[in-house]
């Protein structure tokens, strides 16, 4: 299911972008408070998984 869900998403934020709403190019900071990123993630790097955000599923505190 959350397959299916990243293709919705993807519509929406483009939706929110054609509509002059959103900015792909926008950090994610500017939506997410207290969102750390030492590389600064935007949209776009969110949209096509390539935003360095680590797994967090992984981790003993998410269990």
């Amino acid at each position: 299911m959350a397959s299916l869900t990243k293709s919705f998403t993807a519509a929406a934020v483009l939706l929110l972008h054609q509509q002059g709403r959103l900015n792909l190019s926008d950090k994610i900071n500017d939506y997410i408070n207290n969102f750390h990123s030492e590389n600064g993630v935007t949209n776009h790097h969110l949209l096509c998984h390539s935003s360095g955000v680590a797994d967090f599923t992984f981790s003993s505190e998410y269990r």
